[in-house]
């Protein structure tokens, strides 16, 4: 045992809630992935502090997240009296902390419903203010859940265009986008929207940027289609471009991480 594989058996029982009950309770079969002295050492540390550390560590984790993914919601948090990183003081929220493995889908997926349910949960009094709040709401949670998808790889083996797994359309029946222009902005303090169908392309790049962009219903069904088995001329027939525009298109859609 170093210096070095303790710090880093301490750092995966710390994000492994799981692997840390298994630590906790003496179940040996976590000596594989710890290393026998590790586990040893391990053992001998307070459970208090363990669970104690680990709870700080996933709060940080997901705090960071929650502010940076769901900051519009928070701009209007004085006016709704929701803020979404109330959840992580609630008891499901601190289960959730106690669970979670950090960085996976699971965790990140189980946290973003306890979120989703605490914003729309009795919220008429909301919505008669704010008649896009369900709509923000959705926009918000919808980019939570495309972050924690598996990150973009390399291309499609096959060549032919493919969307990548974390890629959503999302339908909406308020024009959002000019909601989020008018909070970046800072005023009006409620923005108005108007009713408009707004159909977006949520996607994660392979630098794990974030892009949610207004989505035609040619490049939707171009999107939807691309499964890496599809030729660009049979997309082209379904989406209605032309082989010249989807070539013109698969490099943004490659860009934003919508497609491989």
């Amino acid at each position: 045992m170093t210096g070095r594989s303790l710090h880093d058996a301490l750092l995966t029982v710390l994000s492994d809630g799981p692997l840390r009950a298994q630590l906790l309770t003496g179940d040996t079969s976590a000596r594989g992935m710890l290393g026998r002295e590790e586990w040893v050492m391990l053992r001998r540390v307070s459970v208090e502090r363990l669970c104690r550390m680990a709870r700080f560590l996933a709060r940080h984790y997901y705090r960071e997240r929650i502010v940076r993914l769901f900051r519009h919601i928070r701009t209007l948090a004085p006016h709704t009296g929701r803020d979404p990183l109330a959840v992580l003081d609630t008891p499901a929220g601190l289960a959730s902390l106690d669970q979670s493995v950090l960085g996976t889908h699971a965790t990140a997926e189980r946290l973003v419903s306890l979120i989703e349910d605490s914003l729309i949960g009795n919220d008429a009094v909301i919505r008669r203010s704010i008649p896009y709040w369900r709509d923000l709401v959705r926009y918000h949670v919808t980019m939570f859940r495309v972050e924690a998808g598996a990150p973009l790889s390399g291309g499609n083996p096959g060549g032919t265009p493919r969307r990548t797994p974390s890629t959503r359309v999302l339908d909406l029946d308020w024009d959002i986008p000019g909601v989020i222009a008018d909070l970046r902005k800072g005023a009006p303090p409620v923005p108005i929207a108007k009713a408009a169908p707004t159909c977006l392309l949520v996607a994660r790049s392979r630098h794990g940027r974030i892009t949610a962009v207004r989505c035609s219903q040619d490049i939707r069904v171009l999107v939807e289609a691309a499964d890496g088995q599809r030729t660009v001329d049979q997309l082209a027939r379904m989406s209605g471009l032309s082989v010249q525009e989807i070539g013109g298109l698969l490099p943004q859609l490659e860009e934003i991480g919508a497609i491989s």
